[in-house]
């Protein structure tokens, strides 16, 4: 009798935008995971295992990136800022 493993794999087409960042409506709306990443690369994959996210922004000058969930996109806009690439 051999087990099975069960693996979920998640995917999508991210997007990156440069000189843009995600910006809430909300002052109580906040990142639901930020973190220290090297790359744009790595941003996209912490954003790639949460299975809530549904946009970042990275900084390029810190390397940080903040993790918007689903809902929280839909309070809020695209503003200018030349040191983010906003995934989406």
């Amino acid at each position: 009798l051999v087990g099975s493993v069960s693996q979920s794999i998640r995917s999508m087409k991210v997007s990156s935008t440069s000189n843009w960042k995600f910006q809430c409506f909300n002052v109580y709306c906040q990142p639901i995971q930020t973190v220290t990443v090297m790359n744009i690369r790595q941003c996209q994959m912490a954003c790639l295992s949460l299975e809530q996210c549904y946009t970042a922004n990275f900084y390029r000058s810190t390397k940080r990136c903040d993790v918007f969930f689903e809902v929280l996109y839909r309070d809020g806009t695209l503003v200018g800022d030349n040191d983010t690439i906003v995934l989406a």
